[in-house]
């Protein structure tokens, strides 16, 4: 993905020059103080173009599916990301998204606290849990970094 950057929702998303998937998503105006909701759409619409010549189109599916999650966990966590990075080493594929918030990620099972009516959302980390191989967290200048691992398999045959 080349080229100049361009505002959805609000978001301007740029490619980063240095990692062929990788895109900054910051605030078009910083005087904002709240995010703007095309932020998660602009991600899943990136990670779908990135992904668009993975054979693998199920994995690709939970790809978004987890971009998904992790960019409204920093929405709502976090006042919004600072990026998201796609790095595919062979057979996986690592999502990071990064944000301004030192606060750790918590994972939530649906089984040690059951969903109460009326709650809006507390379980995406739970599907990312599930869907991935592996999830975790770094430090990350002032924030962090949330990342997941998805395993990519060669197509079947037909």
């Amino acid at each position: 993905m080349t080229g100049a950057g361009r505002s959805v929702g609000g978001w301007a998303a740029s490619p980063d020059r240095v990692a062929p998937w990788a895109l900054r998503l910051t605030p078009v105006s910083s005087a904002s103080s709240s995010v703007p909701t095309g932020v998660v759409a602009t991600a899943r619409a990136f990670t779908a173009h990135a992904l668009a010549g993975v054979p693998d189109r199920t994995a690709a599916a939970d790809a978004v599916l987890l971009v998904s999650e992790l960019v409204a966990n920093a929405c709502q966590h976090a006042g919004g990301p600072d990026a998201l990075q796609l790095v595919r080493r062979g057979r996986l594929l690592r999502i990071e998204v990064s944000d301004p918030s030192p606060r750790p990620p918590r994972l939530r099972r649906p089984y040690e606290r059951p969903y109460r009516p009326g709650e809006q959302g507390g379980f995406g980390l739970f599907l990312v849990d599930r869907l991935a191989v592996a999830w975790g967290w770094r430090p990350e200048g002032g924030g962090k970094t949330v990342w997941c691992d998805l395993r990519l398999r060669d197509p079947a045959p037909r």
